[in-house]
């Protein structure tokens, strides 16, 4: 009789231990769905409050209206796609904290200070794509702008993901708007492979469909979007998370064999250091030689609005971090360091000046401690643009070339 009195006692505080625990779990996620929805309704109702990193994921989460965001105006003529004038751009997705996501274009479309659209007079017209543009900066941030507070208005007309070919086509159209001493041609190694979407224009004209970053948000203006699209903030803010974390496992997986005195915030760039030295250049590509004429296309251009051209080739981080990273020079068949003897090659073959700033930013890089600060790296730290530091350099290593091109002009801004 005790021993059943004893069993039943137990079993009785074991059920009521199993019933506590059930009731604190439907607490719990009574709870968790009750701060989801609140959380959910209030960004809904404010979304001006979200942080930027969230409205980056999905900026639809912004519009009160069904209408489709117009941030881009469509051509007839090339470059067949731009940004519209005085309207607010966005870069889709979680690029880091340090990238500017959003900025206001001037009267023309492009990426200045407002008022330059106004002038007649600019010493350079800058042509590119988004290493010209200035992605991932304010407008007073890119190397553009930083040369034009310094007393060399500069006029960028660089877009983010156009191919060469429309950077001919942007200063047929636009840069007659201005007289010009000289012409700036930004090649970013690598972007001559956007020639192949160009390969036959008028199917590219008629599907819309173009490259690199005006390509994304091409692309996301013309998906299905609704204002009632259920758990929208939660879903972009779950996504933010999980890309910050995805970059903080591939920092520790890439520093997990390395070292304690060798952890360097430079391995975080390992993997793409080592994906860019695997490919290979190929001077005879049709995209390459499709590259070479619009630069030829330019230069003559430049010489009938009696502007000089200049070629200035951007750097690419996982060749300027390539020592740093991976603790060794890299091969001469790099295919950065294969297209900057072939451009080397072609300018002087053709009188056209080309400024190489590989050796300014890899001196650079190459002196700096394992672990700087970020604000001392020259590009972004998840986005591959320059930061503020090589816009800086790009910008010096630009007003040197002014200066012995205009020594009176640059003697008179000191």
């Amino acid at each position: 009789m005790i021993c059943a009195s004893v069993y039943t006692c137990v079993k009785k505080g074991e059920q009521t231990k199993l019933q506590s625990g059930v009731l604190l779990l439907n607490f719990s996620t009574s709870f968790f769905i009750v701060i989801v929805l609140l959380y959910e309704i209030f960004f809904s109702s404010f979304p001006q409050l979200l942080p930027s990193v969230v409205v980056n994921v999905d900026p639809s989460i912004l519009y009160s209206k069904r209408e489709k965001t117009r941030m881009l105006e469509y051509l007839e003529e090339n470059p067949w796609v731009k940004f519209r004038a005085n309207t607010a751009i966005r870069s889709l997705g979680d690029r880091g904290k340090d990238f500017i996501n959003a900025w206001i274009t001037d009267d023309l479309g492009y990426k200045n200070y407002p008022y330059l659209s106004h002038e007649k007079h600019a010493v350079a017209l800058l042509l590119g794509d988004s290493f010209a543009e200035g992605m991932g900066s304010p407008i007073d941030g890119t190397w553009a702008s930083q040369l034009t507070k310094t007393g060399f208005p500069v006029y960028n007309l660089g877009v983010q993901g156009y191919a060469p070919i429309q950077m001919a086509g942007t200063l047929k159209s636009f840069g007659t708007n201005f007289d010009a001493d000289y012409v700036f041609f930004g090649y970013t190694p690598g972007f001559e492979k956007r020639e192949s979407q160009f390969v036959d224009i008028q199917t590219a004209k008629k599907n819309k469909v173009f490259t690199g970053g005006i390509e994304s948000i091409n692309n996301y203006m013309h998906e299905e979007r609704t204002l009632h699209h259920w758990f929208k903030v939660t879903n972009a803010t779950i996504s933010m998370f999980k890309a910050r974390l995805k970059y903080k496992m591939h920092f520790l997986a890439n520093t997990k064999s390395v070292t304690l005195q060798n952890k360097s915030i430079f391995n975080i760039y390992r993997d793409e250091t080592l994906m860019a030295s695997d490919a290979s250049f190929d001077p005879k590509t049709i995209e390459f030689q499709l590259t070479l004429k619009s630069i030829l296309e330019v230069k003559k251009m430049a010489s009938q609005q009696n502007s000089k051209m200049v070629l200035i080739v951007f750097p690419q981080r996982t060749l300027v971090y390539y020592e740093k990273t991976l603790g060794q020079p890299p091969p001469s068949s790099h295919y950065e360091l294969a297209l900057i003897r072939q451009l080397l090659e072609f300018c002087k073959q053709n009188a056209i000046e080309i400024i190489v700033l590989h050796s300014t930013f890899k001196d650079y890089a190459d002196h700096l401690p394992i672990n700087p600060p970020m604000t001392d790296l020259p590009y972004l730290e998840f986005d591959a643009h320059f930061s503020h530091k090589g816009n800086q350099m790009v910008a010096n290593e630009i007003k040197k070339y002014l200066c012995r091109e205009m020594p009176e002009k640059c003697k008179s801004k000191s």
